[in-house]
């Protein structure tokens, strides 16, 4: 998400968490779930647009300093 590339990722895994509304959820266990969201992101410029801009906003809040600073304090 960092470095602008659209995520699809499980809906069952703890990446839910994090990637919130900027990553095409699926169920793993659902082939023709997965196969959906991954073409969403290739063909629907829009859905696609808006999960680089809404991921690279969401990765700014998980950086090694962040992390430290919680660690620290």
């Amino acid at each position: 998400m960092s470095l602008g590339a659209p995520v699809a990722t499980s809906s069952t895994s703890s990446l839910k968490e994090i990637a919130h509304d900027c990553a095409a959820l699926f169920d793993p266990l659902n082939s023709n779930d997965i196969a959906q969201s991954i073409s969403k992101i290739i063909y629907e410029d829009d859905t696609r647009e808006a999960l680089i801009k809404k991921g690279i906003i969401t990765s700014r809040q998980y950086t090694w300093v962040s992390y430290i600073a919680k660690m620290i304090y």
